[in-house]
Protein backbone atom coordinates (compact mmCIF):
# COMPACT_ATOMS: atom_id res chain seq x y z
CA UNK A 1 0.00 0.00 0.00
CA UNK A 2 2.81 2.63 0.92
CA UNK A 3 4.45 1.78 -2.33
CA UNK A 4 1.40 2.62 -3.95
CA UNK A 5 0.93 5.70 -2.33
CA UNK A 6 4.05 6.68 -3.10
CA UNK A 7 3.96 6.64 -6.91
CA UNK A 8 1.04 8.74 -6.99
CA UNK A 9 3.48 11.04 -5.02
CA UNK A 10 5.85 10.89 -7.58
CA UNK A 11 2.85 11.37 -10.11
CA UNK A 12 1.72 14.43 -8.51
CA UNK A 13 4.96 15.55 -8.03
CA UNK A 14 6.13 14.84 -11.96
CA UNK A 15 2.48 16.99 -12.83
CA UNK A 16 3.93 19.61 -10.23
CA UNK A 17 6.88 20.20 -12.49
CA UNK A 18 6.15 19.94 -15.92
CA UNK A 19 3.02 22.57 -14.78
CA UNK A 20 5.75 25.00 -13.05
CA UNK A 21 8.27 24.21 -16.32
CA UNK A 22 5.08 25.17 -18.91
CA UNK A 23 4.53 28.21 -16.57
CA UNK A 24 7.83 29.73 -17.43
CA UNK A 25 6.90 29.15 -20.74
CA UNK A 26 3.65 30.94 -20.85
CA UNK A 27 5.37 34.06 -19.14
CA UNK A 28 8.14 33.82 -20.75
CA UNK A 29 10.28 34.11 -17.58
CA UNK A 30 13.22 31.90 -17.48
CA UNK A 31 13.74 29.60 -14.43
CA UNK A 32 16.34 27.62 -13.41
CA UNK A 33 16.15 23.92 -13.39
CA UNK A 34 18.42 21.21 -12.36
CA UNK A 35 19.78 18.23 -15.17
CA UNK A 36 17.36 15.42 -13.52
CA UNK A 37 14.17 18.09 -13.42
CA UNK A 38 14.80 18.57 -16.91
CA UNK A 39 15.74 14.86 -17.73
CA UNK A 40 12.06 13.80 -16.11
CA UNK A 41 10.64 16.48 -17.90
CA UNK A 42 12.06 15.43 -21.20
CA UNK A 43 11.08 11.74 -20.52
CA UNK A 44 7.40 13.18 -20.16
CA UNK A 45 7.11 14.99 -23.31
CA UNK A 46 8.12 11.72 -24.85
CA UNK A 47 6.38 9.89 -23.42
CA UNK A 48 3.06 11.39 -24.66
CA UNK A 49 4.69 11.94 -27.88
CA UNK A 50 4.84 15.44 -27.61
CA UNK A 51 7.81 15.63 -29.52
CA UNK A 52 8.15 19.47 -30.44
CA UNK A 53 7.67 19.81 -26.69
CA UNK A 54 10.30 17.50 -26.11
CA UNK A 55 12.40 19.49 -28.47
CA UNK A 56 12.14 23.01 -27.12
CA UNK A 57 12.90 21.43 -23.85
CA UNK A 58 16.18 19.65 -24.85
CA UNK A 59 17.16 23.63 -26.58
CA UNK A 60 16.42 25.15 -23.41
CA UNK A 61 18.33 22.51 -20.96
CA UNK A 62 21.16 22.04 -22.78
CA UNK A 63 21.57 26.13 -22.57
CA UNK A 64 21.14 25.61 -18.81
CA UNK A 65 23.33 22.45 -18.68
CA UNK A 66 25.48 22.66 -21.49
CA UNK A 67 27.72 19.82 -20.24
CA UNK A 68 25.93 17.96 -19.11
CA UNK A 69 25.84 14.20 -21.44
CA UNK A 70 22.52 13.25 -20.33
CA UNK A 71 21.07 15.68 -23.11
CA UNK A 72 22.83 14.32 -26.04
CA UNK A 73 21.37 10.75 -24.77
CA UNK A 74 18.03 12.39 -25.08
CA UNK A 75 18.73 14.20 -27.90
CA UNK A 76 19.51 10.48 -29.91
CA UNK A 77 16.49 8.91 -28.14
CA UNK A 78 14.19 11.62 -29.64
CA UNK A 79 16.11 10.62 -33.50
CA UNK A 80 15.22 6.82 -32.12
CA UNK A 81 11.44 8.24 -31.61
CA UNK A 82 11.24 9.96 -34.59
CA UNK A 83 12.37 6.39 -36.63
CA UNK A 84 15.97 8.28 -37.58
CA UNK A 85 17.76 5.59 -35.84
CA UNK A 86 20.93 5.45 -37.46
CA UNK A 87 21.87 9.29 -36.41
CA UNK A 88 20.86 7.66 -33.09
CA UNK A 89 23.32 4.92 -33.42
CA UNK A 90 26.00 7.45 -34.48
CA UNK A 91 24.97 10.41 -31.92
CA UNK A 92 25.46 7.11 -28.88
CA UNK A 93 28.35 5.70 -30.55
CA UNK A 94 29.72 9.48 -29.31
CA UNK A 95 29.23 9.31 -26.40
CA UNK A 96 30.48 6.26 -25.40
CA UNK A 97 33.37 7.12 -26.84
CA UNK A 98 33.35 9.55 -24.17
CA UNK A 99 32.17 8.00 -20.99
CA UNK A 100 32.72 4.02 -22.14
CA UNK A 101 31.23 2.98 -19.08
CA UNK A 102 27.52 4.89 -19.30
CA UNK A 103 25.36 1.95 -19.36
CA UNK A 104 22.43 4.02 -20.11
CA UNK A 105 24.18 4.56 -23.27
CA UNK A 106 24.84 1.21 -23.83
CA UNK A 107 21.33 0.13 -23.09
CA UNK A 108 19.69 2.83 -25.52
CA UNK A 109 21.77 1.94 -28.19
CA UNK A 110 20.59 -2.23 -27.66
CA UNK A 111 16.98 -0.79 -27.43
CA UNK A 112 17.23 0.66 -31.06
CA UNK A 113 19.15 -2.40 -32.69
CA UNK A 114 16.21 -4.55 -31.18
CA UNK A 115 14.08 -1.87 -32.67
CA UNK A 116 16.03 -2.65 -35.72
CA UNK A 117 15.30 -6.05 -35.79
CA UNK A 118 19.16 -6.67 -35.75
CA UNK A 119 18.41 -9.04 -32.70
CA UNK A 120 22.41 -10.23 -32.34
CA UNK A 121 23.62 -6.88 -31.84
CA UNK A 122 20.82 -5.49 -29.22
CA UNK A 123 22.02 -8.81 -27.26
CA UNK A 124 25.30 -7.66 -27.84
CA UNK A 125 24.45 -4.35 -26.22
CA UNK A 126 22.54 -5.71 -23.48
CA UNK A 127 25.40 -7.92 -22.31
CA UNK A 128 28.03 -5.28 -22.40
CA UNK A 129 25.51 -3.13 -20.27
CA UNK A 130 25.15 -6.30 -17.60
CA UNK A 131 28.67 -6.72 -16.81
CA UNK A 132 28.79 -2.58 -16.01
CA UNK A 133 25.66 -2.50 -14.03
CA UNK A 134 24.34 -4.33 -10.79
CA UNK A 135 21.24 -1.75 -10.40
CA UNK A 136 19.42 -2.92 -13.08
CA UNK A 137 20.59 -6.21 -13.70
CA UNK A 138 17.75 -7.50 -13.42
CA UNK A 139 15.85 -5.65 -16.04
CA UNK A 140 19.06 -6.03 -18.54
CA UNK A 141 18.61 -10.25 -18.42
CA UNK A 142 15.03 -10.11 -19.25
CA UNK A 143 15.80 -7.64 -21.68
CA UNK A 144 18.25 -9.98 -23.49
CA UNK A 145 15.94 -12.80 -22.72
CA UNK A 146 12.97 -11.16 -25.10
CA UNK A 147 16.04 -10.45 -27.81
CA UNK A 148 16.79 -14.40 -27.64
CA UNK A 149 12.82 -15.02 -27.79
CA UNK A 150 12.59 -12.41 -31.11
CA UNK A 151 15.69 -14.75 -32.17
CA UNK A 152 13.12 -18.18 -31.74
CA UNK A 153 16.38 -19.14 -29.51
CA UNK A 154 14.04 -19.97 -26.13
CA UNK A 155 16.54 -22.09 -24.47
CA UNK A 156 18.91 -19.14 -24.50
CA UNK A 157 15.99 -17.39 -22.88
CA UNK A 158 14.80 -19.38 -20.26
CA UNK A 159 18.28 -19.11 -19.08
CA UNK A 160 18.46 -15.37 -19.05
CA UNK A 161 15.45 -15.60 -17.46
CA UNK A 162 16.45 -17.49 -14.70
CA UNK A 163 19.32 -15.06 -14.14
CA UNK A 164 16.72 -13.07 -13.61
CA UNK A 165 15.00 -15.06 -11.35
CA UNK A 166 17.84 -15.26 -9.45
CA UNK A 167 18.31 -11.64 -8.74
CA UNK A 168 14.88 -11.49 -8.08
CA UNK A 169 12.18 -14.49 -6.94
CA UNK A 170 9.37 -12.65 -6.65
CA UNK A 171 9.36 -11.37 -10.02
CA UNK A 172 5.61 -12.53 -11.06
CA UNK A 173 6.51 -11.46 -14.91
CA UNK A 174 9.74 -13.64 -15.00
CA UNK A 175 7.77 -16.32 -14.25
CA UNK A 176 4.83 -16.08 -16.29
CA UNK A 177 7.36 -15.86 -19.43
CA UNK A 178 9.56 -19.19 -18.01
CA UNK A 179 5.75 -20.94 -18.23
CA UNK A 180 5.58 -19.38 -21.99
CA UNK A 181 9.03 -20.41 -23.33
CA UNK A 182 8.51 -23.95 -21.56
CA UNK A 183 5.27 -24.62 -23.37
CA UNK A 184 6.66 -22.99 -27.17
CA UNK A 185 9.36 -25.46 -26.43
CA UNK A 186 6.49 -28.45 -25.63
CA UNK A 187 9.36 -28.56 -22.98
CA UNK A 188 6.53 -29.57 -19.80
CA UNK A 189 8.49 -31.81 -17.99
CA UNK A 190 11.05 -29.41 -17.52
CA UNK A 191 8.82 -26.87 -16.47
CA UNK A 192 7.13 -29.34 -14.06
CA UNK A 193 10.58 -29.93 -12.32
CA UNK A 194 11.32 -26.49 -12.19
CA UNK A 195 8.01 -24.71 -10.97
CA UNK A 196 7.97 -27.79 -8.30
CA UNK A 197 11.57 -27.09 -7.31
CA UNK A 198 10.51 -22.86 -7.29
CA UNK A 199 7.79 -24.41 -5.08
CA UNK A 200 9.70 -25.64 -2.83
CA UNK A 201 11.91 -22.50 -1.70
CA UNK A 202 8.17 -20.32 -2.36
CA UNK A 203 5.44 -22.44 -1.24
CA UNK A 204 3.30 -19.01 -1.39
CA UNK A 205 3.41 -18.54 -4.92
CA UNK A 206 0.09 -18.71 -6.17
CA UNK A 207 1.86 -17.48 -9.84
CA UNK A 208 3.87 -20.46 -10.09
CA UNK A 209 1.29 -22.86 -8.50
CA UNK A 210 -1.09 -21.57 -11.63
CA UNK A 211 2.15 -22.66 -14.23
CA UNK A 212 2.56 -25.78 -12.90
CA UNK A 213 -0.71 -26.51 -13.45
CA UNK A 214 -0.63 -25.36 -16.60
CA UNK A 215 2.31 -28.02 -17.42
CA UNK A 216 0.36 -30.53 -15.69
CA UNK A 217 -2.63 -29.93 -17.93
CA UNK A 218 -0.38 -29.90 -20.85
CA UNK A 219 0.71 -33.67 -20.31
CA UNK A 220 -2.73 -34.78 -19.49
CA UNK A 221 -1.86 -35.19 -15.54
CA UNK A 222 -5.15 -33.54 -14.74
CA UNK A 223 -5.56 -34.88 -10.98
CA UNK A 224 -2.16 -33.08 -10.87
CA UNK A 225 -3.05 -29.83 -12.54
CA UNK A 226 -6.19 -29.83 -10.23
CA UNK A 227 -4.25 -30.08 -6.89
CA UNK A 228 -2.28 -26.92 -7.86
CA UNK A 229 -4.73 -24.81 -8.84
CA UNK A 230 -6.19 -25.25 -5.92
CA UNK A 231 -3.45 -24.03 -3.97
CA UNK A 232 -3.85 -21.11 -6.14
CA UNK A 233 -7.36 -20.76 -5.08
CA UNK A 234 -6.16 -21.04 -1.18
CA UNK A 235 -3.40 -18.27 -1.66
CA UNK A 236 -5.31 -15.96 -3.98
CA UNK A 237 -9.00 -16.82 -3.75
CA UNK A 238 -10.29 -14.28 -6.65
CA UNK A 239 -7.59 -15.69 -8.90
CA UNK A 240 -10.35 -16.33 -11.96
CA UNK A 241 -7.87 -17.66 -14.35
CA UNK A 242 -7.36 -20.51 -11.53
CA UNK A 243 -10.97 -21.79 -11.54
CA UNK A 244 -11.35 -21.54 -15.48
CA UNK A 245 -8.10 -23.61 -15.72
CA UNK A 246 -9.05 -26.20 -13.26
CA UNK A 247 -12.87 -26.43 -14.70
CA UNK A 248 -10.81 -27.39 -18.36
CA UNK A 249 -9.01 -30.06 -16.41
CA UNK A 250 -12.22 -31.47 -14.29
CA UNK A 251 -13.85 -31.65 -18.40
CA UNK A 252 -10.60 -33.42 -19.35
CA UNK A 253 -11.26 -35.77 -16.93
CA UNK A 254 -14.64 -36.03 -17.91
CA UNK A 255 -15.84 -34.81 -14.48
CA UNK A 256 -18.52 -32.06 -16.44
CA UNK A 257 -20.92 -31.58 -13.64
CA UNK A 258 -17.63 -30.46 -11.25
CA UNK A 259 -16.23 -28.45 -14.24
CA UNK A 260 -19.93 -26.33 -14.68
CA UNK A 261 -19.59 -25.61 -11.21
CA UNK A 262 -16.06 -24.42 -11.38
CA UNK A 263 -16.90 -22.45 -14.48
CA UNK A 264 -19.58 -20.84 -12.94
CA UNK A 265 -17.40 -19.51 -10.32
CA UNK A 266 -15.05 -17.52 -12.29
CA UNK A 267 -18.57 -15.44 -12.47
CA UNK A 268 -18.37 -14.03 -9.26
CA UNK A 269 -14.11 -12.67 -9.92
CA UNK A 270 -14.81 -11.51 -13.20
CA UNK A 271 -17.37 -10.28 -16.14
CA UNK A 272 -18.90 -13.75 -17.44
CA UNK A 273 -17.10 -14.50 -20.99
CA UNK A 274 -18.30 -16.36 -24.24
CA UNK A 275 -15.56 -18.33 -23.56
CA UNK A 276 -16.71 -19.63 -20.24
CA UNK A 277 -20.18 -19.99 -21.45
CA UNK A 278 -19.10 -21.74 -24.50
CA UNK A 279 -16.89 -24.21 -22.43
CA UNK A 280 -20.27 -24.94 -20.10
CA UNK A 281 -22.27 -25.57 -23.49
CA UNK A 282 -19.70 -28.15 -24.05
CA UNK A 283 -19.85 -29.82 -21.23
CA UNK A 284 -23.45 -30.15 -21.09
CA UNK A 285 -23.33 -31.38 -24.89
CA UNK A 286 -20.80 -34.22 -23.07
CA UNK A 287 -23.41 -35.25 -21.19
CA UNK A 288 -25.81 -35.24 -23.88
CA UNK A 289 -28.01 -32.74 -22.32
CA UNK A 290 -28.16 -30.62 -25.74
CA UNK A 291 -31.06 -28.19 -24.93
CA UNK A 292 -29.25 -26.54 -22.09
CA UNK A 293 -25.87 -27.06 -24.13
CA UNK A 294 -27.41 -25.17 -26.77
CA UNK A 295 -28.97 -21.83 -24.15
CA UNK A 296 -25.54 -22.00 -22.97
CA UNK A 297 -23.74 -21.68 -26.32
CA UNK A 298 -26.31 -18.70 -27.11
CA UNK A 299 -25.20 -17.28 -24.01
CA UNK A 300 -21.84 -17.00 -25.53
CA UNK A 301 -22.78 -16.02 -28.82
CA UNK A 302 -24.87 -13.21 -27.24
CA UNK A 303 -21.60 -11.69 -25.89
CA UNK A 304 -19.50 -12.56 -28.76
CA UNK A 305 -21.39 -13.37 -32.57
CA UNK A 306 -18.17 -14.12 -33.77
CA UNK A 307 -17.02 -17.01 -31.89
CA UNK A 308 -17.88 -19.71 -33.99
CA UNK A 309 -17.01 -22.35 -31.68
CA UNK A 310 -20.21 -21.64 -30.14
CA UNK A 311 -22.10 -21.28 -33.76
CA UNK A 312 -20.87 -25.31 -34.49
CA UNK A 313 -21.62 -26.27 -30.96
CA UNK A 314 -25.18 -25.40 -31.18
CA UNK A 315 -25.26 -27.29 -34.72
CA UNK A 316 -23.33 -30.11 -33.02
CA UNK A 317 -26.19 -30.72 -30.55
CA UNK A 318 -29.00 -30.37 -33.27
CA UNK A 319 -27.15 -32.99 -35.42
CA UNK A 320 -27.31 -35.43 -32.22
CA UNK A 321 -30.67 -34.57 -31.90
CA UNK A 322 -31.38 -35.47 -35.85
CA UNK A 323 -32.42 -31.71 -35.96
CA UNK A 324 -30.98 -31.33 -39.46
CA UNK A 325 -32.83 -28.44 -41.04
CA UNK A 326 -32.08 -26.91 -37.63
CA UNK A 327 -28.46 -27.82 -37.76
CA UNK A 328 -27.51 -26.94 -41.42
CA UNK A 329 -29.50 -23.64 -40.64
CA UNK A 330 -27.34 -23.41 -37.45
CA UNK A 331 -23.80 -24.33 -39.18
CA UNK A 332 -25.07 -21.71 -42.19
CA UNK A 333 -24.83 -18.97 -40.03
CA UNK A 334 -21.43 -19.61 -38.61
CA UNK A 335 -20.29 -19.68 -42.23
CA UNK A 336 -21.92 -16.20 -42.82
CA UNK A 337 -19.69 -15.08 -40.32
CA UNK A 338 -16.34 -16.95 -41.29
CA UNK A 339 -16.86 -18.36 -45.03
CA UNK A 340 -12.90 -19.54 -44.93
CA UNK A 341 -13.54 -22.02 -41.99
CA UNK A 342 -13.10 -25.43 -42.80
CA UNK A 343 -14.27 -26.71 -39.61
CA UNK A 344 -18.20 -24.90 -40.49
CA UNK A 345 -17.31 -27.20 -44.11
CA UNK A 346 -16.76 -29.66 -42.36
CA UNK A 347 -19.65 -30.12 -39.84
CA UNK A 348 -22.37 -28.78 -42.78
CA UNK A 349 -20.69 -32.10 -44.91
CA UNK A 350 -21.29 -33.84 -41.77
CA UNK A 351 -24.84 -32.66 -41.18
CA UNK A 352 -25.95 -33.57 -44.90
CA UNK A 353 -24.48 -36.88 -44.95
CA UNK A 354 -26.22 -37.94 -41.92
CA UNK A 355 -29.30 -36.65 -43.89
CA UNK A 356 -28.27 -38.87 -46.85
CA UNK A 357 -27.97 -35.72 -48.96
CA UNK A 358 -24.40 -37.19 -50.38
CA UNK A 359 -24.04 -34.34 -52.83
CA UNK A 360 -24.49 -31.41 -50.89
CA UNK A 361 -22.50 -33.23 -48.35
CA UNK A 362 -19.63 -34.07 -51.14
CA UNK A 363 -19.76 -30.48 -52.14
CA UNK A 364 -19.05 -29.40 -48.21
CA UNK A 365 -16.35 -31.48 -47.88
CA UNK A 366 -14.77 -30.15 -51.26
CA UNK A 367 -14.85 -27.32 -49.71
CA UNK A 368 -13.31 -28.59 -46.60
CA UNK A 369 -10.30 -29.57 -48.93
CA UNK A 370 -10.03 -26.25 -50.72
CA UNK A 371 -9.20 -24.53 -47.73
CA UNK A 372 -7.33 -27.30 -45.43
CA UNK A 373 -6.45 -30.25 -47.88
CA UNK A 374 -4.25 -31.60 -44.76
CA UNK A 375 -6.85 -31.78 -42.65
CA UNK A 376 -7.19 -35.01 -40.68
CA UNK A 377 -10.10 -37.21 -41.59
CA UNK A 378 -11.39 -35.17 -44.83
CA UNK A 379 -10.66 -37.58 -47.56
CA UNK A 380 -11.86 -40.79 -45.95
CA UNK A 381 -14.61 -38.65 -45.30
CA UNK A 382 -15.51 -37.44 -48.42
CA UNK A 383 -14.66 -41.07 -50.13
CA UNK A 384 -17.15 -42.48 -48.05
CA UNK A 385 -19.40 -39.79 -49.36
CA UNK A 386 -18.98 -41.30 -52.77
CA UNK A 387 -18.92 -44.84 -51.67
CA UNK A 388 -22.64 -44.11 -49.95
CA UNK A 389 -23.86 -43.10 -53.59
CA UNK A 390 -22.13 -45.90 -55.38
CA UNK A 391 -19.77 -43.55 -57.22
CA UNK A 392 -16.94 -45.81 -56.28
CA UNK A 393 -14.42 -44.83 -59.06
CA UNK A 394 -14.91 -41.21 -57.65
CA UNK A 395 -13.89 -42.42 -54.26
CA UNK A 396 -11.02 -44.14 -55.47
CA UNK A 397 -10.06 -40.77 -57.48
CA UNK A 398 -10.33 -39.00 -54.27
CA UNK A 399 -8.48 -41.40 -52.17
CA UNK A 400 -5.34 -41.34 -54.61
CA UNK A 401 -5.68 -37.37 -54.37
CA UNK A 402 -5.36 -37.71 -50.45
CA UNK A 403 -2.41 -39.41 -51.05
CA UNK A 404 -0.55 -36.33 -52.78
CA UNK A 405 -1.59 -34.28 -49.73
CA UNK A 406 -1.01 -36.51 -46.64
CA UNK A 407 0.72 -39.58 -45.86
CA UNK A 408 -0.85 -43.36 -46.26
CA UNK A 409 -2.20 -44.12 -43.31
CA UNK A 410 -4.54 -47.84 -42.99
CA UNK A 411 -7.96 -45.48 -42.55
CA UNK A 412 -7.27 -44.93 -46.74
CA UNK A 413 -5.59 -48.23 -47.59
CA UNK A 414 -8.38 -50.43 -46.35
CA UNK A 415 -10.82 -47.71 -47.80
CA UNK A 416 -8.91 -47.75 -51.25
CA UNK A 417 -9.31 -51.67 -51.52
CA UNK A 418 -12.98 -51.86 -50.34
CA UNK A 419 -14.14 -48.99 -53.28
CA UNK A 420 -11.59 -50.79 -55.74
CA UNK A 421 -12.99 -53.74 -55.24
CA UNK A 422 -16.93 -53.06 -55.45
CA UNK A 423 -15.79 -51.11 -58.41
CA UNK A 424 -15.17 -54.41 -59.91
CA UNK A 425 -11.59 -54.14 -59.59
CA UNK A 426 -11.43 -57.30 -57.41
CA UNK A 427 -7.84 -58.46 -58.33
CA UNK A 428 -6.26 -54.71 -57.59
CA UNK A 429 -9.03 -54.65 -54.25
CA UNK A 430 -6.90 -57.73 -53.09
CA UNK A 431 -3.76 -56.52 -53.88
CA UNK A 432 -4.68 -53.31 -51.74
CA UNK A 433 -5.83 -55.26 -48.95
CA UNK A 434 -3.03 -57.37 -48.66
CA UNK A 435 -1.04 -53.74 -48.71
CA UNK A 436 -3.35 -52.24 -45.98
CA UNK A 437 -2.86 -55.57 -43.71
CA UNK A 438 0.87 -55.58 -43.73
CA UNK A 439 0.98 -51.72 -42.98
CA UNK A 440 -1.71 -52.17 -39.90
CA UNK A 441 -3.61 -55.23 -39.74
CA UNK A 442 -5.25 -54.34 -36.50
CA UNK A 443 -7.52 -52.37 -37.99
CA UNK A 444 -8.91 -54.26 -40.60
CA UNK A 445 -12.36 -53.97 -39.37
CA UNK A 446 -12.03 -50.66 -41.47
CA UNK A 447 -12.59 -52.60 -44.45
CA UNK A 448 -16.06 -54.45 -43.23
CA UNK A 449 -17.49 -50.64 -41.95
CA UNK A 450 -16.85 -49.07 -45.14
CA UNK A 451 -17.89 -52.08 -46.68
CA UNK A 452 -20.11 -54.70 -44.58
CA UNK A 453 -20.94 -57.08 -48.00
CA UNK A 454 -17.20 -57.53 -48.44
CA UNK A 455 -17.15 -59.90 -45.05
CA UNK A 456 -19.47 -62.70 -46.89
CA UNK A 457 -16.22 -62.63 -49.71
CA UNK A 458 -14.24 -65.92 -49.68
CA UNK A 459 -10.36 -64.32 -50.88
CA UNK A 460 -11.22 -61.61 -48.58
CA UNK A 461 -11.07 -64.04 -45.56
CA UNK A 462 -9.11 -66.17 -46.73
CA UNK A 463 -6.45 -63.16 -46.27
CA UNK A 464 -7.85 -61.78 -43.14
CA UNK A 465 -7.26 -65.26 -41.56
CA UNK A 466 -3.90 -65.45 -43.12
CA UNK A 467 -2.73 -61.94 -41.41
CA UNK A 468 -4.60 -62.95 -38.12
CA UNK A 469 -2.61 -66.20 -37.70
CA UNK A 470 0.65 -64.18 -38.04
Amino acid sequence: MDNDFLNRDEEQELRELVSRYEAMLKDENTAFFDVDEFEAIIDYFIDFNLLQKARQTLQIANEQHPNATVFILKRAQLFAVQNNKQKALDILSEIESIEPANSDVVITKANIYSQLREYEKSIEEFKKAAEMNNDDREDIYINIAFEYENLGNYKKAIEYLKKALKINPSNESVLYELSFCFEVMERYHESITFFTAYLNNNPYSHIAWFNLGIAYSSVELYEKAIDAYDFVIAIDEEFSSAYFNKANALAGIEKYREAIEVYEETFSYEEPEALTYYYIGECYEKMAEFTIAIDQYIKAIKLNDLLIDAWLGIGSCYLLMGQYKKAEQTVRSAIERDKENPESWYMLGDIYSEDQAYEKAAASYDRVIELSPFHDDIWADLADCYGDMKQYDDAIKTIYSAFDNVEKDAALLYRLAAYEYLAGNQKTGLSLLQEALLFDHTQSEILFVVAPELREVSDIQFLMIQYKSK
